[in-house]
């Protein structure tokens, strides 16, 4: 009898241990600025957001773009393994890159970035550049909070 309330006791503590545990992680998660909050993740999963803000941040450091706008939606598989691809944009100033002309096509600096990422495996799979206008992605998820801090 007094063996079966120990363990009783025993396993009630553990219980309430894991779940102190789990609500710890949850809230270190919520305060990391790396990770973003969950309200700009849009119609896209934490695993989802996370591999647009690696493939943004490797693009921006690469580029020294001056982004004003990041934005990320869910779309058709273009590459990779997944059924789905994230899709980056991202708009700004990318100094050290030009389109160059086409035959009848226009040339000029640089505007947007749009980027094909596999969720399954954050790697870049397809990167086009566009020039002229450009606007965000509508009812996307928004990238610059985490990408610039001061903006978020």
């Amino acid at each position: 009898m007094r063996s079966t309330l120990v363990m009783g006791l025993a396993a009630v503590l553990l219980a309430l241990a894991g779940v102190w545990g789990a609500r710890m992680v949850r809230a270190d998660v919520r305060e990391d600025r790396a990770v973003g909050d969950p309200a700009d993740y849009g119609p896209l999963s934490a695993l989802e957001y996370a591999a647009g803000v690696t493939a943004a941040r490797k693009q921006v450091a690469s580029s020294e773009a001056r982004l004003t706008s990041a934005t990320a939606i869910l779309g058709a598989a273009a590459c990779g393994r997944s059924d789905h691809n994230v899709k980056v944009l991202l708009i700004g100033r990318f100094p050290h890159a030009e389109v160059l002309p086409t035959p009848g096509g226009r040339s000029g600096p640089v505007t947007a970035a749009l980027l094909a990422v596999d969720p399954a495996t954050g790697k870049v799979c397809r990167v086009s550049a566009g020039i002229g206008t450009r606007h965000p992605y509508r009812h996307a998820a928004d990238l610059m909070p985490v990408l610039d801090p001061s903006r978020g």
